[in-house]
């Protein structure tokens, strides 16, 4: 795990790894007629099956017995009691409260979100505006978009309001998430953590302009409302107190949807879908509260994860057969990548194995004709997780069946694959001559023996997508538990950030400070583009 000796139950796991690395997974169905059972959990309404995965009896019992050495289940009670989980910054991580467990801090959340009912109630009863809001536009970046996106194109229907997104410094996001849009009818949410954010603030600017400039003063206190842990920053701005929403320093922005920071949910949605959305979270969150290492499905996560990492797997395809599920590849690349991908464990010693594999992916079926073609034949085999919904709520059963039969085919195909002798017997049933099927067959051949995960949910309520997401964040934690990081802090994104604004005033014709010599040739590159540009006729 870290640099010098490894443990006795780590290095069990180790040497499991190294000696099943290359161990055939139809093999493992073979040898206990039992797999199915044993790697599948259930909870919260959804099915997880992980008996496509590369990891036997032997290496749970194993993996287990890290995670009782890791004291996995007791740091899991100190996250939930609120007890300070995140050493750098001195914090708990309290996104469990904000779906109301009973520790002191739920009260403020409940507090927060009758003051975020009362203001979804009159905005779209038409008494917050003074006629009833037709859009909604979310200013945030990172967890401050990502969340509410993803809820919001999950769950939105005929009575949802018509919602954009903007989280880009790139103003053409912004410029087209105002397209169209009529400033008097329209609300604004504002969503920075400390009131700073560059990308948030210059584009929450830019809307202070854009609604100066259809209807005067008074107009940005009116349309805008903030979520925030700097209320103080947001009424300097100038928006009004009674427009400012709370949520605190114990509630990391890729754990933020269940507050305040995500009010575009409910201004959305209507309020009953977030409430069941909350709902769905608690319902996991006492599954995995309650719930001991063998039958706890976001320990099973946990350690399929690390399992995979220590199997040479650097990467994660996450694949959902709902294109209502469109933006969850993008939230859990920043919900993993940002809480797991650190180098240094909270004892200040460089991991010897990296804590987070890459997270990609898209949505079935299209990525079938996008990346799929790597999956199955490429070099590397990269574990997929399908996610699929038994019943579509769009009304389309048989676009369903469809996208079903796909995604359970595509988990069949990569562990079975396709022999040269089957490959053979095809190509001549087809007519090919002995020359042809020679020169044809490496093409076709599918090694298989890829694995994968295979979650199913029974519908995509509101219940279950907060179950889902509540499953991926206790997942997540653990999995830093496991390896002994900080998964609640984000250090790595400062330095980029710092750099670009010492960077703005060289664009701007400053000559210090000055940056490496290819950072130098780029800014000139750049430079001389802008001005030929401006001395373009128009």
């Amino acid at each position: 795990m870290s640099t010098g000796s490894p443990t006795p139950a780590f290095a069990a796991v180790q040497d499991l790894a190294t000696r099943q690395a290359h161990s055939p997974i139809a093999d493992m169905f073979s040898e206990d007629a039992e797999r199915v059972t044993r790697f599948t959990r259930r909870a919260a309404g959804l099915h997880l099956a992980t008996d496509k995965q590369r990891w036997t009896p032997e290496a749970l019992k194993a993996l287990y017995a890290w995670a009782e050495e890791r004291n996995l289940l007791t740091w899991r009670d100190q996250l939930f009691s609120m007890t300070p989980v995140n050493i750098t910054e001195g914090r708990a991580a309290g996104h469990t409260a904000l779906r109301s467990n009973g520790v002191p801090a739920a009260k403020k959340a409940a507090e927060t979100r009758a003051r975020l009912k009362t203001l979804v109630d009159s905005a779209r009863s038409g008494a917050l505006l003074g006629q009833p809001v037709e859009a909604i536009v979310n200013i945030g970046v990172g967890g401050s978009g990502l969340g509410p996106k993803l809820v919001v194109n999950a769950l939105k229907g005929p009575d949802s309001l018509p919602t954009t997104f903007a989280a880009n410094v790139d103003g053409a996001e912004l410029q087209e998430a105002l397209k169209g849009l009529n400033p008097a009818t329209t609300l604004v949410v504002l969503v920075s953590k400390t009131f700073t954010t560059l990308e948030t603030m210059m584009n929450a600017e830019a809307v202070r302009s854009w609604f100066m400039s259809h209807l005067g003063e008074g107009a940005l206190a009116k349309h805008c409302v903030a979520a925030t842990a700097a209320p103080e920053r947001a009424e300097a701005w100038g928006l009004s107190r009674d427009n400012i929403f709370p949520f605190w320093d114990w509630v990391g922005g890729r754990f933020s949807l269940w507050s305040a920071a995500g009010m575009a949910i409910p201004l959305s949605l209507g309020w009953a879908a977030f409430d069941e959305l909350l709902q769905g979270a608690e319902v996991m969150d006492t599954h995995v509260r309650d719930t001991d290492l063998e039958d706890n499905m976001a320990v099973h996560l946990a350690l399929l994860d690390a399992w995979n990492r220590l199997l040479g797997a650097s990467s994660r395809a996450v694949v959902p057969y709902a294109s209502r599920l469109a933006y969850l590849p993008g939230f859990l690349q920043q919900l993993e990548m940002e809480s797991n991908g650190k180098g240094v464990t909270t004892k200040n010693v460089a991991l010897e194995h990296p804590a987070c594999p890459v997270v990609w992916g898209d949505v079935g079926t299209t990525g079938q004709h996008a990346f799929f073609q790597m999956l199955h034949q490429g070099l590397e085999k990269i574990p997929v997780e399908f996610i699929l919904v038994a019943n579509s709520r769009d009304g389309h059963d048989g676009h369903q069946k469809a996208l079903l039969a796909n995604g359970l085919a595509q988990g069949a195909a990569l562990l079975r694959g396709k022999s040269k002798s089957k490959v053979r017997e095809e190509l001549k049933a087809k007519g090919y001559n002995d020359q042809e099927i020679e020169h044809l067959t490496p093409h076709m051949v599918f090694e298989g023996d890829r694995p994968s995960t295979t979650l199913i949910l029974d519908r995509l309520t509101p219940k279950r997508l907060g179950a889902l997401l509540a499953l991926y964040e206790h997942k997540t934690a653990l999995l830093g538990r496991l390896w002994g990081i900080n998964p609640f802090d984000q250090f790595g994104v400062e330095l980029g950030k710092q750099m670009a604004r010492t960077l703005t005033p060289r664009l701007e014709g400053a000559r210090d400070p000055a940056f490496d010599p290819s950072t130098e040739a780029l800014l000139k590159v750049v430079t001389d583009m802008r001005q030929h540009e401006r001395q373009e006729p128009a």
